[in-house]
């Protein structure tokens, strides 16, 4: 029993978990901690105003002080100061948000950030030809198939540099140090402890045990 908890301890010790809190809109919403961070005046914007449900609670926060606007320019900064802190999130298109993790990466060496799971609303993009044009049929065709593919995706994520390192970084890590007091002293606070309430109760037995013959 001892060695089976001993060595769950330690795997708890060395393995540690990075959180990742944020990944709906209601996660969003019900966090009152949470400030979000849009690029004034954009399609996100207008979409979150005349839309439904969540989208527009989302857009409602700004009446509580929750939201915050920043342009295009201090994205960069703003990942970095506010988002860093954990209690900012920024919602944007898919692209800039990886070229934002991308470059954090780039200058720290760590995945820091990442992109929820959930995913808003579709951002539709197309190419615009002759009405009835058999070219535009053929383009169409490839097209879907490029997307079914997933090639787009992939083509994309290469043009970001070191993008996929912190898409593929996994959500727990193992912390490898040298043994000291400070990394076993649960290890050792167990049977301490342990001791230490048999010695209280033994104790307590033989002052029961003596009263005892007293009284008689």
């Amino acid at each position: 029993m001892m060695l089976s908890y001993s060595c769950q301890l330690i795997s708890l010790m060395t393995v540690r978990n990075i959180p990742h809190p944020v990944q709906t809109l209601r996660d969003l919403i019900d966090n009152p901690d949470l400030t979000v961070i849009y690029v004034p005046n954009t399609i996100i914007t207008s979409v979150m105003a005349e839309s439904q449900g969540e989208l527009h609670e989302v857009h409602k926060l700004q009446n509580v002080g929750r939201t915050n606007f920043i342009g295009t320019g201090s994205l960069a900064n703003a990942i970095e100061m506010l988002v860093g802190r954990g209690d900012h999130v920024i919602i944007g298109t898919t692209n800039p948000m990886k070229r934002l993790i991308a470059r954090s990466f780039s200058l720290t060496g760590k995945c820091d950030f990442y992109i929820s799971q959930q995913i808003i609303y579709s951002n539709i993009m197309s190419m615009v030809g002759q009405k009835g044009s058999s070219i535009v049929r053929a383009i169409s065709k490839w097209l879907s198939l490029v997307t079914e593919a997933g090639l787009y995706s992939k083509w994309l994520d290469s043009a970001l540099n070191n993008y996929t390192i912190c898409r593929q970084s996994p959500s727990k890590i193992t912390i490898k140090s040298s043994i000291t007091m400070n990394n076993i002293w649960g290890i050792m606070a167990v049977p301490l402890l342990g001791i230490l309430l048999a010695t209280v109760s033994f104790c307590y037995e033989m002052a029961s045990y003596s009263i005892d013959i007293k009284i008689n």
